[in-house]
């Protein structure tokens, strides 16, 4: 039986974009907080989001909607923190 997180991604309908529309710009913003530059956020929310898409759809996501976002969040801070260590190294 898939959960309904699942069903919302595999079908790029209105309510995932609706989803993404009610929390895009947050994530955008938190993204801004954690990145230098305005680039590297919008880079960092896009890795976060295919992330999400790809656990989604390979059906090894723990947890429905109510997940994606404390998701997305943690997964932005963590490739926040991983860009900042790749540019410190150059």
């Amino acid at each position: 039986m898939r959960n309904r997180g699942t069903q919302a991604m595999k079908q790029p309908t209105s309510r995932w974009r609706d989803w993404l529309a009610e929390h895009g710009p947050r994530l955008l913003l938190f993204s801004r907080q954690q990145s230098r530059r305005q680039e590297d956020a919008e880079d960092i929310l896009q890795e976060a989001l295919v992330k999400l898409a790809r656990k989604v759809d390979e059906g090894t996501f723990v947890g429905g909607e109510e997940a994606w976002l404390p998701f997305l969040y943690t997964q932005i801070r963590r490739e926040a923190i991983d860009l900042g260590r790749r540019n410190d190294r150059r």
